[in-house]
């Protein structure tokens, strides 16, 4: 499966690699809403996990340089069929994320199970168009 996390915190960085396995997943880090655009644009993606706080910021209003301005990207563009799971703790930059993207799941990052994630991504390519359970 190809993944893509968007996420600035080194030690949430860390514990996601602890989480995938090596070999079994093609997993990509970016700690930018731009940086992550630009693969968007480039490379098909079967599941992106989607930080509302960048650049080292906390509970930051939803806006340019956010997951929110990367979440209103894909809402306009061809990747709307991407697997989408939130896992901002931010609960108020989330919930901002969901209105563009309403087929995305939120699960806050201390909650986050990979497992879990990578089953519904499958089932979510087979049926885009179901609402989230």
């Amino acid at each position: 499966m190809k993944i893509l996390v968007l996420e600035d915190s080194q030690e949430r960085i860390e514990k996601f690699k602890t989480l995938f396995p090596e070999h079994d997943h093609d997993v990509w880090f970016t700690y930018e809403a731009q940086e992550c655009i630009d693969l968007l644009d480039t490379q098909q993606w079967d599941i992106l996990f989607l930080d509302h706080d960048l650049g080292g910021d906390v509970y930051v209003q939803s806006g340019k340089g956010t997951g929110y301005e990367l979440a209103g990207y894909i809402a306009e563009s061809i990747n709307k069929d991407t697997a989408v799971i939130i896992h901002s703790c931010n609960h108020a930059g989330a919930t901002q994320i969901s209105f563009l993207l309403p087929c995305a799941v939120r699960v806050p990052f201390v909650s986050l199970n990979i497992e879990a994630a990578l089953i519904w991504a499958e089932e979510y390519h087979q049926n885009p168009n179901e609402e989230p359970v």
